[in-house]
């Protein structure tokens, strides 16, 4: 079978959040139990990163099964990867700068729901500029995805804020 490109950005993506969801699984086993007052499995605070790395790993799987069914392991030779994996590959990579972006410069630094605000922002434009532009709707598009950031960092803000009692950075 011929791979096509969407199996080989299929395999190359599988790979990624494979290795991906053992990370965080590898980190959550990490995060120590809470032991003292008889509490059980339930209470330990890295049952649901561990839960969640799982199932990446088991969808990631999953994606590489498939995907080496259809031939996405042949990457064939004399190709970049950025030529294998196209634009999906390089909208992983600005999604994965711009979440470094926010754990590790924006929190703490700024008020959460500021640093949300301007995740959310450059998220949105970010991936969204090149359609935006191509179609004519830059400014209408810009307006609409600023609303929509200030909406979900003020929501995230509150419900955590004022309902959870959670404290945010």
């Amino acid at each position: 079978m011929i791979p096509t490109r969407q199996s080989k950005r299929d395999f190359l993506a599988g790979v990624f959040f494979a290795l991906l969801g053992l990370g965080i699984v590898a980190e959550a086993q990490r995060i120590p139990a809470m032991t003292s007052g008889g509490t059980g499995l339930y209470t330990w605070p890295g049952l649901v990163p561990s839960f969640h790395g799982a199932i990446v790993l088991l969808l990631s799987l999953a994606l590489i099964w498939r995907s080496t069914r259809q031939g996405g392991h042949r990457l064939g030779t004399g190709e970049t990867v950025f030529e294998r994996a196209g634009t999906p590959f390089r909208t992983m990579l600005v999604t994965l700068v711009l979440c470094l972006a926010f754990a590790l410069v924006a929190v703490g630094r700024l008020p959460f729901w500021l640093a949300s605000f301007a995740f959310l922002s450059a998220s949105f434009i970010v991936l969204g500029w090149e359609e935006w532009r191509d179609a004519g709707t830059t400014r209408r598009s810009l307006v609409k995805v600023l609303a929509i950031a200030a909406a979900v960092a003020i929501g995230v803000h509150y419900v955590f804020q004022e309902l959870f009692l959670v404290r945010l950075p």
